[in-house]
């Protein structure tokens, strides 16, 4: 079992839905929408989104006005930081902070629970 993928990055890749709905319009953007699951949406049922841009060509994130915003905020809140490791990720402000997204179908166990569920709450991904 492996920690999931983490942002760090202030906020700014991060989607709510009403924000998701925003993106919707800037079709160059809503390209790197992806649903984004961790214990949250796994144990009360809610919804996240994020903007992964992993592969995203550099091109796009140039054209696009959402996409270049929100990396530029995402490189000035890690070179904010007092951590350096944080700091030095500034020099890839488009990608998670630390990425361990599966290749593979793979099964969701929160790291958190509660003694007052009878099952342990789990979910098998679905790859893009």
């Amino acid at each position: 079992m492996r920690f999931g993928s983490m942002p760090n990055d202030g906020g700014h890749l991060l989607l709510t839905d009403e924000e998701r709905d925003r993106v919707r319009a800037d079709p160059v953007a809503d390209r790197y929408v992806r649903e984004l699951l961790g214990t949250d949406q796994l144990m009360r049922g809610t919804t996240r989104w994020c903007l992964w841009l992993k592969d995203a060509d550099p091109e796009d994130v140039r054209r696009s006005p959402l996409l270049r915003d929100r990396v530029q905020a995402v490189r000035s809140y890690r070179l904010a930081s007092t951590r350096p490791a944080t700091r030095r990720l500034a020099d890839v402000p488009a990608l998670f902070g630390e990425i361990r997204q599966p290749t593979q179908r793979y099964v969701l166990v929160p790291r958190h629970g509660s003694e007052n569920r009878r099952h342990i709450p789990m979910a098998l991904s679905t790859l893009r």
